[in-house]
This record gives structure tokens, sequence and C-alpha cells, in this order.
């Protein structure tokens, strides 16, 4: 469990990343670091229409869960970053084709 001192000092998403098939699915991430923070999405060339984000929580341990459409193209990627003015981390999806 992280430390009440490294929440504070350094936001961070556990995972990191992860890969997602063709298919549509629904998923979540933690997002851990300071509270009242907003997830926004970042475009890394493939658009962001392709994934919404559902929910996310007001704490210093946050779940996000967001959607991912199903894929009928190339493979794709984008970024869910949160900008909580400590290093402001990415969660980043992967969706092959």
């Amino acid at each position: 469990a992280p430390l009440a001192s490294d929440s504070v000092n350094n936001g961070r998403f556990n995972p990191p990343s992860d890969f997602y098939s063709a298919s549509g699915v629904t998923d979540s991430t933690q997002y851990i670091g300071l509270p009242n923070q907003t997830p926004v999405l970042v475009d890394t060339g493939d658009g962001t229409s392709w994934v919404t984000i559902d929910s996310f929580g007001t704490g210093a341990l946050n779940t996000i869960t967001f959607t991912v459409s199903a894929n009928a193209g190339a493979s794709r990627s984008l970024g869910i970053r949160i900008l909580d003015g400590i290093n402001n981390p990415i969660y980043t999806i992967v969706q092959s084709s």
C-alpha cells in the first residue's frame, strides 16, 4: 500500500498502461496522488473519440473507469493524463487492430 507521503510527492497510475484487443471493453486503473484532480484524454495521433472516461473519484486513491470502443482499423493508442501539478502521470492505452 502506498504511504501518504508517497501519494503527495509522486502521482502515478497502477498499472501504468495496458493493451486491449480489438473488441470493445470497459476497464479501470488506479490513480494514486493528489485528491480532486481531473483526468483528460491525450491524443497520441489516433484521436480520442474511441475512449470515454466513465468515472473518477475525488480522493488520493482513485479508480478511473473507462470504455474502449471496438476497433475495426489499425492499432491505435492514447493516454489518460492527470494534471496534478506533481508529475502529471499518464496511463497509456494501446488497442490492437
